[in-house]
């Protein structure tokens, strides 16, 4: 069924409490030393919640009793492939966010588990910044600037002191001229919000679809499905059979969807229910 890497992020975040407790064991070393103490328990416990997450509770809840994402790293591509995808994403959490002046804090520290498992992952939706991906790590990278911005203000170097002082000013002109260019910015066209008759013809095609019902999709289908349907993940079906197959077809990748289903399901038969929009969906024939 539909993940969308959620098995990964959930059980990421006991090492991220790790790392904030690293953070809080760094601040705390030789001042408070009690705090420091409780800060490692809470790293330890951190990892353990992890490793329990990913080796024993999703895989309960995971009909092949195993733990699918680890594949992710297992095969595929190897950390260093994609490199420059990478460094690209790390350029734009830290250059025009920070000037890199968020290296100077150990709050940093807290991203590391995150950008750890996209680089990691063999599949390179992850490395760069064309998904969503990255929106976790803002909040950390912007509490790690005002916390750079703090301790360069003090610092006994008068060069670094006025970089913080004039940071804050060149960030938010930054952000604010590349709000214009970057997707945020249809936020404020009229016809991000005007529904187009193609959209509206894929809607009531996957309208027709009934409640209940197992559908095996690609991206476009799964938004208007999950939140009725029993959806699969085109080509990860677990072996299951699903009702209809939803596809969207807008760059054509489809030429004989009918053949496509067969290479999926060798045993069943699947008919065109219908075409809209750009948008395909195969019933199967009982």
């Amino acid at each position: 069924m539909v993940g969308a890497a959620a098995g990964v992020r959930q059980g990421g975040l006991g090492l991220t409490c790790s790392a904030l407790a690293a953070v809080v064991a760094l601040r705390a070393r030789g001042k408070q030393p009690r705090i420091a103490w409780w800060a490692v328990g809470l790293a330890v416990f951190g990892a353990l919640a992890a490793l329990l997450t990913f080796t024993a509770l999703i895989p309960a809840f995971n009909t092949t009793g195993g733990y699918d994402y680890w594949a992710k790293v297992s095969e595929g591509p190897t950390p260093l492939d994609g490199l420059d995808v990478k460094l690209r994403t790390l350029g734009w959490l830290l250059i025009p966010t920070t000037g890199l002046l968020a290296l100077r804090s150990p709050l940093l520290i807290v991203a590391l588990p995150t950008l750890g498992w996209r680089f990691v992952s063999g599949d390179s939706h992850y490395w760069g910044t064309d998904w969503h991906y990255s929106a976790v790590l803002m909040p950390v990278v912007a509490l790690a600037l005002v916390d750079a911005l703090d301790r360069s203000r003090r610092s006994p170097r008068p060069w670094l002191r006025s970089y913080a002082a004039h940071l804050p000013t060149a960030v938010a002109a930054a952000a604010l001229a590349l709000t214009t260019a970057l997707p945020l910015a249809t936020l404020t066209e009229a016809a991000t919000y005007r529904e187009t008759s193609r959209t509206a013809a894929a809607k009531d095609l996957l309208d027709r679809i009934p409640d209940g019902a197992s559908v095996e999709a690609n991206i476009g289908p799964i938004s208007r499905l999950t939140s009725r349907c029993q959806v699969f993940w085109i080509g990860n079906t677990q072996d299951a059979t699903p009702d209809y197959i939803a596809l969207d077809n807008t760059g054509g990748k489809y030429d004989d969807p009918l053949r496509t289903a067969r290479d999926l399901h060798p045993d069943a038969t699947y008919t065109l229910a219908g075409s809209a929009g750009g948008y395909l969906v195969l019933q199967r024939v009982q």
